[in-house]
């Protein structure tokens, strides 16, 4: 009860602004080495899932969504604010076999990092277009209409909330 957060704010059905919390233990920041912001430029959310088809042993998969703050070749306003942008916020999400050449390096066998994670190897998610629903895309860098990374974490006063069941991806 006194662990750390991870908030999300998504667009709902209709358009409006929701806040999701989510597990924080597969909540991942990556930061330019070249950048001084005090904010991520990509930001991972992980987790195991789970499949079973009946009379099959069960599959393991890592479910990995990104968003990411790449610059748009030009400028362009969103609709929320007066100015120009340089940055777009984009998200993919995919998903990796828990077994070598999914999640981890064929040549060493050692697990790869959660930013180091092939996409010719996953299977990217179907998900609803942003601009056009109803209509289903792959997601993989689908242009997303804000500027910033929709991700914060929330730090809990009395520490970390311990270690990740992930550490050893």
């Amino acid at each position: 009860p006194l662990g750390d957060g991870v908030l999300v704010l998504t667009i709902g059905e209709n358009g409006d602004p929701r806040v999701e919390s989510t597990v924080p233990d597969g909540f991942f920041k990556v930061w330019n080495e070249s950048s001084r912001s005090e904010f991520p430029e990509r930001v991972h959310l992980v987790w195991e899932v789970v499949r079973q088809t009946k009379g099959e042993l069960p599959k393991h998969y890592l479910r990995r969504v990104t968003y990411e703050l790449l610059p748009v070749g030009g400028t362009w306003q969103p609709k929320y604010q007066s100015k120009t942008a340089t940055h777009r916020c984009f998200y993919t999400e995919a998903e990796w076999p828990l077994t070598a050449g999914g999640v981890y390096d064929n040549g060493t066998g050692m697990p790869l990092g959660v930013d180091e994670l092939p996409l010719d190897k996953a299977r990217l998610i179907d998900i609803e277009h942003p601009f056009e629903p109803g209509r289903l895309v792959e997601a993989k860098q689908v242009p997303l209409p804000i500027d910033f990374i929709p991700v914060v974490h929330v730090k809990h006063s009395l520490g970390m909330w311990g270690r990740s069941a992930f550490a050893r991806i």
